[in-house]
Parts: C-alpha cells; sequence; structure tokens
C-alpha cells in the first residue's frame, strides 16, 4: 500500500470514531440533546468515554469528620450539632473553602516573580558534513548541560500590583466563604424552627381532636338519652373529621420538614436522622438596638459588603499594573554550559556562559496596552458600582427583616389574646352545652376557634423565630450558638458596637 494510501485510511477511521461522538472537536452537536424538545442520553462511545467515572456519581456524599455525630445508636441532635453538621457537609461550604485555597495559592505563584528564575537544559546532538563529492567530511557530537538564569529587576510596580490583585481576590474569596457559612446557619436554623413548628402544630391539632372527640360523645349522649338531636350528633362527627384531615396534613408538614432539614445540613432527604425537640418561644420581653445600629453593624460585619470592596481594590490594582505595561521593565539573565564537542578533530571542552542586563519598553503594540488600562478601569467602575448596591442591598435587607420581625412580634402578642380569649369561649360553651344551656353549633364554633387560635400561636411564633434568623444573618452577626437566647443577646445594643470589621469597607 503506496504511503499516501496509508493516509487517507487513518484519517477515514480517525473521521469515523469523530462521527461516533469519540472526538467533539469533529462531532461537537453530539454532546448536546438531539432536539430542543428531547432529554440528552450518555453516549457511552462519546463525552462519556472520554470522561472516565470515579464512582462518587451514585454515592451521597457524607464526609469522614461528620460520621462522629452519628455513632451514638442515632441520638437526636440539637441545633448546634446540626449546625455543626450542615458546615462541614455543605458543598456550598466546601466549594467557597477549596476556592479560597486556590487563590491563596494564587497569591503564592504571583510573589514567585520576586525571585529568579532558573532553568536546566540537556542537549545532545549530532552533526554530519558531506563534502562535493558526496563522501563525508566530518562528524561532531555536542552534549552538555545549561543553566539559565533570568531575573526582573524592575518594572515600574507592574509585579507588585498583580500581588496586590492576586492578593485582594484572596480576601474577596475568604469573605466569600464567610458569607456561605452565614448562609448555611440560616437555612439550618430556619428549617430546624420550621420543623419545630410543625412538630408543635401536630400536638395543637391532637388537642383539637380530643376537644372534637369530647363533643362528638356528648352529642352522643345526649341524642340516646333524647334531649339531642340526630343532626348535633352528625354536626360534631363533622367537626372531628375537619379537626383530623388538619392533624394529618400538619403529620405530612413534619415529614416534609423533615427532609428539608436533612437537605439543609447536607445530608439526603431519607437520611436516618433524629432531631431533638425544640421548645423555643418568641421572648418578647427583650430589648434590641435600633434599625440604624444594626444597619451600622451589617456594614462592618457582613461578609458579602467586605468581599465586594476587595473586588474594588484587586479591580484598581489591576488598572495600576495595566498602567506599568506601558513603561520600561529591566531584567538581568544568564547562562553557563557545561560543553563537551566530541568530532574527527580532538574532543573539547568548556564552560562557555552569557550574562546581561536587558531593558525592555514596549513601543508600540497596536494598541494593545491603552484598551487594556480602558478596560481594567471601567471594570474598577463596574466593581464599585457593584459594591455600592451590595451595600444598599445589605441596608434594606437589614431594614426589611427588622421590620418584618416588629411585626412578628405584634402578631404573637395579638395571637396570645386571641388564644386566651377562645379558651375561655371553648370552656364557657362547653359548660352551658352539657348543662343543656347550649346549643352544638355554638360548641363547634367555639372549639374551631380554639382550634385555630392555637395553630395561630404556634405558626406567629415560628414566624418571630425564623425572623430572628433573619435578621441576624442580615445583620451579620449569625454564629454556631445560634439559640434564641444568644441570638437576642447579639441583636442587644451595646453588643452591635463590637465585633470584627472587614479590612476596607468604604
Amino acid at each position: 500500500m503506496r504511503p499516501s494510501s496509508r493516509v487517507g485510511v487513518c484519517l477515514a477511521a480517525l473521521l469515523a470514531s469523530g462521527c461516533a461522538g469519540a472526538f467533539l472537536e469533529v462531532s461537537p452537536h453530539r454532546g448536546a440533546p438531539a432536539s430542543p424538545d428531547e432529554y440528552w442520553r450518555a453516549d457511552p462511545a462519546g463525552i462519556d468515554g472520554a470522561r472516565p467515572l470515579t464512582g462518587n456519581e451514585e454515592a451521597t456524599f457524607i464526609h469522614p469528620d461528620d460520621l462522629d455525630h452519628f455513632d451514638t445508636q442515632n441520638a437526636a441532635l440539637g441545633l448546634g450539632r446540626l449546625i455543626d453538621v450542615a458546615l462541614h457537609n455543605s458543598p456550598n461550604t466546601r466549594s467557597t473553602w477549596s476556592a479560597a485555597r486556590a487563590q491563596a495559592a494564587a497569591v503564592g505563584a504571583a510573589r514567585g516573580a520576586y525571585y529568579p528564575q532558573i532553568d536546566m537544559d540537556a542537549d545532545l546532538m549530532f552533526a554530519e558534513g558531506i563534502s562535493a563529492s558526496g563522501s563525508r567530511a566530518f562528524t561532531e557530537r555536542s552534549f552538555g548541560p545549561e543553566w539559565t538564569l533570568s531575573w526582573l529587576l524592575f518594572d515600574f510596580g507592574a509585579r507588585e500590583a498583580s500581588i496586590e490583585a492576586a492578593l485582594e481576590q484572596l480576601i474577596a474569596a475568604n469573605w466569600q466563604h464567610d458569607q456561605t457559612v452565614l448562609d448555611t446557619v440560616l437555612i439550618t436554623v430556619q428549617a430546624y424552627h420550621q420543623l419545630a413548628g410543625a412538630l408543635r402544630q401536630v400536638d395543637a391539632s391532637e388537642l383539637s381532636v380530643s376537644d372534637a372527640a369530647a363533643s362528638v360523645r356528648a352529642a352522643k349522649a345526649r341524642m340516646e338519652a333524647k334531649i339531642g338531636t340526630a343532626y348535633d350528633f352528625l354536626q360534631a362527627e363533622t367537626t372531628l373529621a375537619q379537626v383530623q384531615i388538619n392533624l394529618e396534613g400538619y403529620r405530612g408538614q413534619v415529614e416534609i420538614g423533615r427532609g428539608q432539614l436533612r437537605t439543609a445540613v447536607g445530608l439526603p432527604a431519607n437520611f436516618d436522622l433524629e432531631v431533638k425537640k425544640d421548645d423555643s418561644r418568641a421572648d418578647l420581653g427583650a430589648t434590641m438596638g435600633s434599625v440604624d445600629e444594626m444597619i451600622e453593624t451589617a456594614r462592618r460585619l457582613r461578609p458579602d459588603l467586605g468581599g465586594a470592596w476587595a473586588e474594588l481594590r484587586a479591580s484598581e490594582a489591576e488598572v495600576w499594573a495595566a498602567k506599568a505595561a506601558m513603561l520600561p521593565s529591566l531584567s538581568a539573565s544568564g547562562s553557563v554550559q557545561r560543553l563537551t564537542v566530541d568530532s574527527d578533530l580532538p574532543t573539547e571542552r568548556g564552560w562557555p556562559y552569557t550574562t546581561g542586563v536587558t531593558v525592555s519598553l514596549p513601543l508600540f503594540t497596536g494598541f494593545t496596552n491603552v484598551n487594556q488600562v480602558l478596560e481594567a478601569q471601567a471594570t474598577a467602575e463596574v466593581a464599585r458600582a457593584n459594591a455600592v448596591a451590595a451595600e444598599q442591598t445589605a441596608i434594606e435587607e437589614v431594614w426589611s427583616s427588622y421590620a418584618n420581625l416588629r411585626t412578628a412580634e405584634a402578631t404573637v402578642k395579638t395571637s396570645q389574646r386571641w388564644l386566651e380569649a377562645a379558651r375561655k369561649s371553648y370552656k364557657a360553651a362547653r359548660v352551658a352545652y352539657d348543662n343543656g344551656l347550649g346549643n352544638i353549633i355554638e360548641l363547634l364554633d367555639a372549639q374551631i376557634a380554639l382550634s385555630t387560635a392555637r395553630s395561630q400561636l404556634i405558626g406567629a411564633e415560628t414566624t418571630w423565630l425564623m425572623g430572628l434568623a433573619q435578621l441576624a444573618h442580615d445583620v451579620g452577626l449569625f454564629s454556631r450558638e445560634a439559640t434564641t437566647h444568644r441570638v437576642l443577646g447579639e441583636l442587644r445594643a451595646p453588643a452591635l458596637g463590637a465585633g470584627r470589621s472587614p479590612a476596607g469597607i468604604e
């Protein structure tokens, strides 16, 4: 077979494999769904064949550090332990932590520009000369290692600017991780209180079922004694069925809440995780700082604001680097080689070397440097606008969370009065009905009102607890000890003046 034929066969085989999807550079559409109305189906001969599976695709990831939390024979976990599990196991915190570590390495790489760069090459070359008559004239072999050194001495701050930009990016990455920790704590706390509220609703609904069952028994007794009607009995049965349906609904909410809490802590929704029953209630007697104090605290403490201002400083350093790239730079260089030449002539050995200083000045780069400065300046303006927008958003979030908590507090107070009145009304209706002075409709209305008041108070207190968590998050005060007492203590006026401050917030 001729060489050209062999080449043709090889090309045909390559194209055939590409058409089969093994090379997306030949058939890129194989890596996407065939049409807008179809699912993507993995092709073993296509992109999956180019990426070996690790075995983790079908396994739920639970970090080994978290297994200690589940080795107590399914002991119930409190909020503090749940937050620990969430922070260790959350893919979000692991992602931002790894990103911060990667950026720390990037700073180290950037600082490498301060050091000289040393390389070594080893050469082995053969040469053969041919005379005019076609005979071999000489042969020569040369071999030996060569060391080369280059060192940037001065560049009008371009090197420092690049390092500064990388350092500010590291600060931003660290603040982003802190923000993710804050968000993870909030999600866990709110899921915990949501589940606790659903459990309390089940308890309250069981009381309502007990009250409704007592009404059914009383109506049946009166009907059998010929002093009541079947209508009264059927009305009581209807009300009992209604509250039983409500009970089943709350039990369903408990199961949903369990799954949401498990997901919030980074576990599968069906993971066997028992949670301690929460007895937190709205603490309406606690005093908190003013909304203006909380806004000022948020401006000092919120990690997302610290990250936004760090991004701005990194962009400003990039402007500095772009301008410095238009200026001269001074570098030193040198090389030394251990050279051995073996030829028809006597063998030669030596240490040839070079050394010198180079001044580089970009005279014309096709307007590249000028436009890079303009790009960096515009990017810095974008970062500044983003930082201002982030601060305004933070202020609005604190303002809204504060207002929502105050509204929830008023709702809890009203719900408490409603429940107290409903209890008295139900008690009076029960006594009147048992003594033949009231009718079944009055009793059932009072009973439904009491059931509704119980549910309303539980819902209001749950909303208050979740609103308290949201306010602490928006102010930037959340810690792992996210108990109601601890959060209220941090939101008091004296505590608001303390705390860390993101460096450089303007």
